[in-house]
């Protein structure tokens, strides 16, 4: 009788496990990127206090959540409304999110702004930007909660009680010996100043400059589209300072933007590379 008793425990407890599991696989089971629920996508985003995992719900989606600039994972097109002037964009080239139509998402590009193009959901990091950013949103709504909660530093401290002065008995002084006079130190020499750093305004003035000298062959002038200085960058072991010039080119599927870099040093144009590969520009 004991057996049997032991046996319908089993029983009953695999039963009771196979109705709960399912609503215990996400505590049990995370994944990263993984769905939770249609169109609901699971982020861990890396923050200096560790791993946060963040639900992105992309069917719900509103404007204020959508992040400046996020990447394309696959082949984009940019047409106008009546589907002329088409650009084409690589695989990695960042676009702003303009709103979300059915599985796409409509973007454009800084540098062509009068463009529009649509790319599946999946082939964007869109739900990881999301993410990102409200993560980040987060963590800088408790560090200026933290900022307000804290005692201010300069509340008045209260002051001793004076102490009564020791009596001293009054000894005259030791005469003092004439100060000898010492030759003054040499002045330092003046440190040697550090490298030129350019404004923005001065990259993007010597970069145009440099084109109208037609110094290179790759491209001219009057094919970019757009001028911007970009941050710093390390190339072959060296730091420069960066501009950015988006040219348009035509190839056999049409007009294409690809982008070129000048690399600045000493306030000096250096040398322009490929965006994408690094490879000089002739």
């Amino acid at each position: 009788m004991k057996f049997v008793f032991y046996g319908l425990m089993v029983i009953g407890a695999f039963f009771l496990g196979q109705a709960m599991y399912p609503s215990l696989k996400p505590t049990l089971l995370p994944v990263k990127g993984e769905e939770a629920a249609d169109g609901v996508k699971r982020i861990t985003v890396k923050t200096p206090y560790g791993n946060v995992v963040e639900e992105v719900d992309l069917g719900n989606l509103k404007e204020e959540d959508f992040p400046e600039k996020v990447k394309v994972l696959g082949e984009v097109i940019l047409t106008n409304e009546r589907g002329l002037e088409a650009v084409v964009l690589d695989v990695g080239s960042s676009v702003r999110p303009l709103r979300i139509e059915g599985e796409d998402l409509v973007v454009t590009s800084p540098l062509a702004q009068s463009l529009e193009g649509a790319i599946g959901l999946d082939k964007t990091t869109l739900a990881e930007e999301v993410a990102k950013k409200r993560v980040a949103a987060r963590q800088k709504l408790v560090q200026e909660t933290q900022g307000f909660a804290k005692v201010p530093e300069n509340q008045p401290k209260p002051q001793p009680e004076p102490k009564p002065e020791p009596q001293v008995a009054q000894v005259e002084p030791e005469a003092v010996p004439e100060p000898v006079m010492e030759e003054p130190a040499p002045k330092p020499e003046p440190e040697p100043e550090g490298p030129k750093v350019l404004t923005d305004e001065q990259i993007v003035a010597a970069m145009q400059e440099h084109l109208k000298g037609g110094t290179i062959q790759e491209f001219n002038f009057e094919q970019v589209q757009g001028w911007k200085a970009s941050e710093r960058e390390m190339f072959d072991g060296e730091e420069y300072q960066v501009g950015l010039a988006a040219y348009e080119e035509e190839t056999i599927l049409g007009k294409k933007i690809l982008q070129a870099k000048a690399l600045f040093q000493d306030g000096e144009l250096e040398k322009w590379v490929y965006a994408q590969t690094g490879m000089e520009i002739k």
